[in-house]
């Protein structure tokens, strides 16, 4: 009886551990479940990869870090974005290098670089692009070689697209000029996709862009792959791998006496200009000329300051980002006394984000460049005083997932030029089926989104506001799927008569 009874008590004690085991275990599940679910997305080292990302992927992303921001999300994919368009990349074909990392070969041209410009894809008269890739200048020894097409084409100061609404204004088309009195150099870029589809379609003559409306024949750019994540009913006209892509670069032009040690913290390049005779589009229109009536050509050496990009995906349909290099003006946590385009310092000409440039707008052989015409005298052009907007400066949020990339490139490279870029900001449609409607769209963040390089004269301006205005050159102006590009298209027929 009496072993019965120790047998008894055992079991008693053995089942007792085993379910206090149980409830451990839950309860470990349980924390760890919790610690999941509290984890940021900050706390995980960045993926910095040459593979451009099709979609932000956000149900998947919600899912692992439910308590992070929708907006932490996008900018994550953001930064994917820029560093896998800034990958470095060879010279023949400009496939991405992907046996190196992003700032360990600081002398090779980026991908983007080899993407068509707007300037090659729209013609005269509705003429057909080459299809011949466009190499930048970094190339031009290997290109000279072997008989392709150089990047030699004419100096671009300012947007060459018209602001709708508030934004638009006399200011909003005007040249920039830094502190070292030097314009700032614009380009624009269109990845294969978009341009293969503008191809294939003949939508480079505006004839054939005739067809669309803005009710059953909507125009629309093709997207990211796949049409699967289509779920909000993104307007895609078709599916590649990638999304349209549609890039703004600007350039600050490096002065002879800048110090190596400033030009280590930009993507450094060099570009080949020609820069034109003068004419009455000089003295009565935007136009760059010569400051000696001539035209000529000429290399300089840039460091690019500001990058602004548009990509189409299934998901989500198009998402802004927009990139600048971190000593353009000052930030929250700025700390340096000099600034490319702010002078701490200034005692005349300070008023804030006011163009103070006057035309004509010559271009002189040596440094500074920018120069006017007044009388018979050439004088320097007066650089601008440009401030971030209160209404866009950068959250505490950004800031920090900011410093979160720039760490993570400096791991890879501790001389990575990428480190002193940062994002400023990404916007998107949070209903996109209805991309034009302003009373049932919702643009997010409802904050302005401007980048000081780019548009430095309307700093509270909306990217979504502004690109909606963009209008196919079509005989009843339908929507153009939010890209200015498109619109410079040309008829084939065109004649006094027969206007678009």
């Amino acid at each position: 009886m009496r072993n019965i009874r120790n047998l008894i008590f055992i079991s008693i004690i053995s089942i007792s551990i085993v379910v206090l085991g149980c409830v451990s275990t839950g309860l470990a599940d349980t924390q760890t479940n919790k610690e999941l679910q509290s984890q940021s997305l900050l706390q995980f080292k960045p993926e910095i990869t040459s593979e451009i990302p099709h979609n932000p992927n956000l149900a998947k992303q919600q899912s692992l870090y439910p308590n992070t921001p929708r907006v932490d999300f996008i900018d994550n994919f953001a930064w994917q974005v820029f560093l896998a368009l800034n990958w470095p990349a060879d010279c023949q074909q400009g496939e991405p290098l992907r046996n190196e990392k992003i700032g360990e070969v600081p002398n090779a041209p980026r991908v983007w670089e080899f993407y068509h410009t707007p300037e090659t894809i729209f013609l005269s008269a509705g003429k057909e692009p080459s299809t011949q890739p466009t190499k930048p200048f970094t190339c031009l020894s290997l290109i000279s070689e072997r008989g392709l097409q150089t990047e030699d084409s004419s100096l671009q100061l300012t947007e060459s697209e018209k602001l709708d609404g508030n934004e638009k204004g006399t200011n909003a088309n005007k040249p920039l000029v830094d502190q070292q009195g030097n314009y700032i150099i614009m380009e624009a870029y269109i990845n294969p996709q978009e341009f293969n589809q503008i191809v294939e379609n003949k939508w480079y003559d505006a004839v054939n862009l005739q067809q669309f409306n803005n009710e059953d024949k909507k125009f629309a750019l093709v997207c990211s792959e796949d049409a699967n994540a289509n779920l909000l009913n993104v307007p895609c006209s078709t599916y590649q791998k990638e999304g349209a892509i549609e890039i703004k670069a600007a350039w600050r032009v490096f002065a002879p006496q800048t110090s190596n040690e400033e030009k280590a913290r930009y993507y450094t390049t060099k570009r080949q200009r020609t820069i034109p005779a003068q004419s009455t589009e000089c003295t009565e229109g935007n136009a760059l000329c010569s400051d000696i009536g001539q035209e000529f050509s000429q290399i300089v050496e840039v460091g690019l300051i500001g990058f602004h990009i548009k990509h189409k995906t299934s998901e989500q349909g198009w998402i802004w980002s927009t990139f600048e290099q971190v000593d353009n003006v000052p930030d929250n946590t700025s700390s340096r006394t000099r600034y490319t385009l702010y002078n701490p310092d200034c005692k005349e000409n300070c008023k804030e984000n006011k163009p103070y440039v006057e035309k004509p707008y010559l271009w002189r052989q040596e440094a500074p460049h920018a120069v006017k015409k007044v009388g018979d005298k050439i004088e320097n052009q007066i650089p601008s005083q440009i401030t971030r907007s209160p209404n866009s400066s950068l959250s505490s949020q950004r800031l920090e997932q900011n410093k979160h990339w720039q760490e993570a490139l400096t791991e890879i490279s501790q001389s990575s030029v990428w480190q002193y870029y940062q994002l400023i900001g990404t916007q998107w449609l949070t209903n996109p089926s209805l991309p034009y409607n302003t009373n049932l769209r919702d643009v997010t963040p409802k904050s302005p989104l401007a980048n000081v390089a780019i548009e430095p004269y309307i700093p509270n301006s909306s990217c979504i506001e502004c690109h909606t205005g963009a209008k196919l050159r079509a005989s009843n102006h339908p929507y153009a799927d939010f890209s200015f590009p498109i619109g410079r298209a040309n008829p084939s027929n065109y004649s006094p008569t027969n206007t678009q």
